[in-house]
């Protein structure tokens, strides 16, 4: 597994109808739809971890 321990090297902008997500070694283009989906994926994984770090942290 790959850790990212600085987001601030990733961008993600529209271009034209496509959403360029930038980071170290990984450029690619997305189709908003995927874009989205993508987000939701990373989104649902964040909040798990932050809830088991947290449960980790309290225990």
């Amino acid at each position: 597994m790959v850790e990212i321990p600085r987001t601030e090297d990733f961008t993600a902008e529209a271009v034209g109808e496509q959403v360029l997500l930038d980071g170290p070694a990984i450029p690619c283009s997305l189709e908003p739809d995927r874009a989205m989906h993508l987000a939701d994926l990373l989104t649902d994984a964040a909040v798990q971890a932050a809830g088991q770090r947290m449960m980790s942290k309290s225990s």
